[in-house]
């Protein structure tokens, strides 16, 4: 109950602030966020900021048992979402501080997660697999590419290079207070590429660059690319943070 309005509000407020992050219905909570395992407990911790509110929150699981007087236990962090860097920070000193703990396992974390370099011996992190949660097909590319800022300004014309072999060109006039995608005929274009390489470049969490060096994007005109990503960087990196 209490725990339900921290959590939604606090998810709800991060989740607005990155590219690809979803929403999630109050039905999930219950069915989804709360369900454990038969035998497993669900530890969760809230941080409050100086003023009392609420900013952030992890829940986490501890698995193993005792061998030979030794604990030979595994926390794993299900879920940790947070409205800023220092409030991130103090939820993993929290985390890793917890006694009797041989290992510490995350998942649903973003590609960014700056865990690695808060620790002293930043070798101690492991990433085991990043899984392809954030996924985009942008069946109307023109109101995708104008529904967002840019972090640079500037005018690109992208071809989309269909299946079938149809062509279309978006007119993108971008920047930092908003954009503007129309679809333009027979315009001459400044970047080609797939629908589905678009949707992959379209949030800002992959280089024109490096899809243009696995011949997913040809450049037409000189410095298309190097604008291109200096227009679609985002922080934080595109991720889902969450699961289903």
């Amino acid at each position: 109950g209490e725990a339900d309005v921290v959590y939604q509000r606090v998810y709800d407020e991060y989740r607005r602030t990155c590219a690809g992050a979803v929403s999630r219905p109050d039905f999930w909570w219950p069915e989804v966020f709360w369900i454990t395992e038969p035998g497993h407990a669900l530890f969760d911790v809230v941080h409050e900021d100086e003023h009392g509110r609420a900013d952030g929150y992890v829940s986490y699981e501890i698995k193993g048992e005792w061998h030979d007087g030794f604990a030979d236990r595994q926390l794993l962090v299900w879920d940790l979402q947070a409205l800023s860097s220092t409030t991130r920070a103090a939820l993993w000193e929290f985390v890793l501080g917890v006694d009797l703990i041989l290992s510490v396992k995350a998942t649903n974390l973003p590609p960014d997660e700056p865990l690695r370099f808060l620790l002293a011996d930043d070798r101690a992190m492991r990433t085991d697999y990043l899984i392809d949660a954030v996924w985009v097909l942008p069946l109307d590319a023109a109101a995708l590419l104008g529904s967002r800022a840019y972090s640079a300004a500037g005018k690109l014309v992208i071809e989309i290079v269909d299946p079938d072999g149809s062509r279309s060109q978006i007119a993108l006039d971008g920047g930092p207070d908003g954009a503007r995608g129309v679809e333009q005929a027979n315009a001459a274009p400044d970047l080609s590429c797939s629908r589905a390489t678009l949707g992959a470049l379209s949030l800002g969490g992959t280089s024109w660059a490096t899809l243009a060096a696995a011949g997913a994007v040809d450049e037409n005109s000189a410095g298309a690319i190097a604008l291109a990503d200096a227009m679609f960087a985002t922080a934080p990196a595109p991720a889902t943070v969450s699961w289903f």
